[in-house]
């Protein structure tokens, strides 16, 4: 009986404990402060495991109307979102109905102060999304600014047309300018977006029009960006380009063009392009080529015999001269003699009594010719009453070799055959 009450008590503290936990874990999540986020500026954020609806705010200082899209970055997920007013109480919850990767609404904003929104995964799976504010000027003599459509959050989309640069403006209270093209099936398009104004630029965002999923994405840091889109080899692809306000004070002009890579068609009436572009970006001088694969060659610091076979038993066919060179057409398997031409004389060369030049590591081994026959024994017998007393002045003394078949320079300076 004492073990049951016991069980019983230790079951009810230990889930005590635990719902202990679990409000501790809400206070704290409740207190994490949200992300401030730039009206009118992109602001990238993510569904993860340990952050299931994280919080951005914005700060707005008298009654309005704005748009407020969430746009995931990655197939598959499926953003929703949910607007808080300054006192935490709930404006507006706005599901995704549709499933895209896109979701937005208009909210009616009826007092001034810091305004909270909670982004949320649909289907549970985790992913990196765009959150965008865009603020919506007041209608004449109204308090509460009319929303727009939710059809309509962005300007009017305007057609991108090739070779044509197109000036356009945004500016903090506007939304931002929507531009459209497909893909083509001949040639590579290229866009670019230029800043007007030399220090900053505009928040440029390109997305897959039919999927919602965003493809690349700039901020005011760059005052020219430049994209390049390649060819529809199956289906066109539809893009939208989206210029948004990059949070100067004033508003702010650029250039938008679309054309051909092959300068077909090129943007006309923009000089503006060109310029700027080359004098950010000098040229840097091109260093001289390095001959990585320069040929190997043999150099002669003294006269070297040139020989009918990789040994010194081979007869002598050409000589190589002191100070001259020639190309490494092969050589032995263990890199001892080098097979050159000379003279248009195909013969070997010891690797010992020349020098290399180049690339020589590619330098084909290539099979030796079978030795000559070994000398009579008489020529021993000759070597050996050769006379004892230096030679005269002219005379050639003979080579003396070794046991391996290498060949040794003489004193005068000149390596002979010995034959």
């Amino acid at each position: 009986m004492f073990t049951q009450r016991w069980k019983r008590t230790g079951g009810l503290a230990l889930f005590a404990c635990l719902m202990l936990t679990l409000a501790f874990n809400g206070l704290a999540l409740a207190q994490t402060p949200p992300v401030p986020v730039t009206m009118g500026a992109p602001q990238l954020g993510e569904v993860s495991e340990t952050v299931v609806a994280p919080r951005f705010s914005f700060t707005i200082d008298t009654p309005q109307s704005v748009t407020v899209q969430a746009l995931a970055v990655i197939p598959g997920f499926v953003p929703s979102f949910n607007v808080y007013d300054p006192s935490g109480a709930l404006v507006q919850s706005v599901p995704n109905a549709t499933g895209t990767g896109i979701v937005e609404a208009p909210i009616n904003l009826t007092a001034p102060g810091t305004y909270v929104v909670e982004v949320m995964s649909v289907t549970g799976n985790p992913g990196p999304f765009v959150l965008s504010v865009i603020g919506v000027p007041p209608a004449a003599g109204s308090t509460v600014p009319s929303a727009p459509p939710p059809s309509a959050p962005l300007s009017a989309a305007i057609a991108l047309p090739s070779g044509q640069a197109l000036p356009g403006n945004v500016n903090p209270q506007a939304p931002p300018q929507l531009y459209t093209f497909s893909s083509s099936a001949t040639d590579v398009l290229v866009l670019t977006v230029r800043s007007d104004a030399p220090t900053s630029g505009q928040t440029v965002t390109l997305r897959n029009a039919t999927s919602g999923v965003i493809v690349a994405t700039s901020g005011p840091e760059l005052i020219a960006v430049r994209y390049n889109f390649p060819m529809a080899l199956a289906a066109f692809t539809n893009y939208e380009v989206e210029v948004a306000h990059g949070g100067s004070a004033a508003p702010e002009s650029y250039i938008i063009c679309l054309e051909l890579e092959n300068n077909q068609i090129a943007c006309s009436g923009a000089p503006a392009f060109a310029a700027p572009v080359a004098t950010t970006v000098p040229a840097i001088p091109e260093a001289p080529p390095v001959e990585t694969n320069a040929a190997c060659m043999v150099v002669a610091s003294q006269n070297v015999n040139v020989r009918s076979g990789p040994n010194a038993a081979f007869n002598v066919v050409e000589t190589l001269f002191s100070g001259s060179s020639t190309p490494v057409i092969g050589q032995t398997a263990e890199g001892a003699w080098y097979q050159v031409t000379v003279d248009g004389r195909t013969g070997w060369v010891a690797a010992a009594v020349v020098g290399i030049e180049g690339n020589c590591s590619l330098v084909p081994v290539v099979a030796a010719p079978q030795p000559p026959p070994a000398q009579p024994t008489a020529a021993a017998t000759i070597e050996a009453t050769a006379p004892s007393s230096p030679p005269k002045g002219g005379e050639v003394l003979p080579t003396e070799e070794s046991s391996n078949g290498t060949e040794l320079q003489e004193p005068n300076g000149t390596e002979e055959s010995g034959s």
